[in-house]
């Protein structure tokens, strides 16, 4: 294939930097988390994550899209060359963003004070909620501005500054033995910092120069409000779990089963970045109707999922105990078996998320928008039936399900678009390199009773097995080459190695 080298090209310089800054976010978030388990009680634990996720569930359902529409606007203007429409557009959202955010927090400080029970928090958290929602409303509109000024991974760069001034802040404070209401200030503090930093680079580079419209600001709501109910669906996904655990079980099992989420979400840590990149691809070749060149773009994507994700699920699967007590203590053992559940769940969303990107960027939103909502209701309803009875057992078989029907009707909707092409062979070749993989970790498992060492041992043993069986038994591609030796050039390697790296791969091509 002529383009081959190009999209490989592409797929590397694109996802390098939304990959640094990914895993960036994550090691740190996950330090974070770590240090904010092991530093106070579950119930603190767990009421921090229940007014994180109110907050952000807010701003999803309250802001009425307002972000993401201004961003399409600025980036559409922007390509009409009509600098005077982009900075109404700007003015205007930015209005619209303050009043709503002006109403909403009136709103929610008037429900607390007449009916405390609403929020279940006391008077500080429900200031930190109050807090994160308007600063993120704030830092999250300047975010897309900057995006529609094709400048995303400036938004990225900031949105990483969070979790590395929450951990600076939070190592400082517990070394000082703050209690937890200073680290709770400290929290606060870097979120304010960094989404105020990413205000100051979108008001000094693009400022306010407009003047508000009341066209624009109805056409920004037209394309908004159905992006808002995408997104409350997005955030019943993602949060719903979470309300209904603290209803009926508590701040304490609530924060087992963010430490067992927070596990499982490294999955995607080295596939989302290829993923985000796919959205433009699928897009041009899509208009260009090249349906044989998506349908193989589709293929490699799947492929990769799978060649990058299967490792992390096998570890997640084998040692869901070691990895609790290793990043948090062992208050949170008791989130293996949901930890081992929700791996796998989150292992199906990734693969969804390949055919949802070829839903939506072939231009069938809605399509998408019945998925979300489906799975989302089918998601609540199942939690408000299991979380009684099972507890974090049950939270995690209801995103089980509703992770496999999402899978499933993007499945079949992406079919419908284009033809994504499954190589059996290739598959079974991944398989039987995955399985011969498991069986070397159960070794080792077996052969060292301490689950922190065997643990160690195993990420050796499961890396090098993998990548030799995936290679002896030509599981690769000839794209695999041409990105492995672009990687290869960045990093300056040795010439002998350089050569005898790039040999050794290419006798894993079929």
């Amino acid at each position: 294939m002529k383009d081959n080298e190009s999209f490989a090209e592409i797929m590397l310089k694109a996802s390098s930097i939304m990959f640094i800054f990914l895993v960036i976010q994550r090691l740190f978030g996950y330090f974070f988390n770590s240090l904010l388990a092991k530093s106070f009680s579950q119930v603190d634990y767990g009421s921090y994550t229940f007014a994180w996720s109110i907050a952000m569930f807010l701003c999803g359902i309250l802001l009425l899209g307002v972000g993401p529409a201004t961003s399409r606007y600025v980036a559409y203007y922007r390509g009409k060359n009509d600098i005077n429409r982009v900075n109404s557009v700007i003015k205007t959202g930015f209005m619209m963003i303050l009043s709503l955010i002006s109403i909403s927090l009136l709103a929610i400080i008037v429900i607390n004070r007449y009916d405390p029970s609403m929020l279940s928090l006391n008077q500080m958290m429900v200031l930190f909620v109050c807090i994160v929602f308007a600063t993120h409303g704030i830092g999250y509109f300047f975010s897309a501005v900057v995006s529609g000024y094709r400048r995303p991974e400036i938004g990225n760069f900031f949105a990483t500054l969070f979790p590395v001034l929450s951990v600076a802040f939070s190592l400082v404070l517990v070394w000082f033995g703050c209690d937890f209401s200073c680290i709770l200030a400290g929290i606060a503090t870097a979120f304010v910092l960094s989404n105020l930093a990413c205000s100051v680079f979108a008001l000094k580079n693009y400022g306010l120069k407009g003047s508000f419209h009341p066209d624009t600001a109805k056409k920004l709501l037209m394309f908004g409000i159905p992006i808002t109910f995408i997104d409350t669906a997005n955030n019943l996904l993602s949060w719903a779990d979470l309300f209904i655990i603290k209803f009926y079980r508590g701040f304490s099992d609530l924060s087992v089963y963010w430490a067992s989420t927070i596990n499982a979400n490294i999955i995607l840590m080295f596939s989302m970045p290829v993923i985000s990149i796919f959205s433009p691809i699928v897009a041009e070749l899509y208009g260009k109707k090249d349906t044989e060149r998506l349908g193989f773009m589709s293929s490699y994507m799947f492929e990769r999922f799978l060649v990058l994700s299967l490792p992390i699920l096998v570890v997640f699967l084998v040692f869901p105990k070691g990895i609790l007590l290793t990043v948090f203590n062992e208050n949170y053992v008791g989130g293996a078996l949901p930890m081992q559940i929700l791996s796998v769940s989150t292992f199906i969303l990734g693969l969804s998320m390949i055919f949802r990107t070829l839903i939506t960027a072939s231009g069938r939103p809605q399509q998408e928008g019945f998925i979300i909502s489906a799975a989302a209701i089918v998601n609540v309803i199942l939690n408000l039936i299991l979380i009684k009875p099972y507890g974090i057992v049950g939270a995690s078989a209801a995103t089980l399900f509703s992770s496999l029907l999402i899978f499933v009707l993007s499945f079949i909707y992406a079919r419908r678009i284009v033809k994504v092409v499954v190589y059996r062979d290739r598959i079974v070749k991944i398989s039987i390199s995955l399985i011969v993989a498991m069986f070397l970790v159960y070794v080792v498992k077996i052969l060292f009773p301490n689950i922190i060492i065997a643990l160690i041992i195993s990420a050796f043993v499961l890396a090098l097995s993998y990548s030799v069986s995936l290679i002896l038994l030509k599981a690769l591609r000839k794209e695999d080459v041409v990105l492995v030796s672009m990687v290869i050039e960045k990093m300056k390697v040795p010439g002998k190695i350089e050569a005898l790296i790039l040999k050794f791969v290419r006798i894993g091509t079929s």
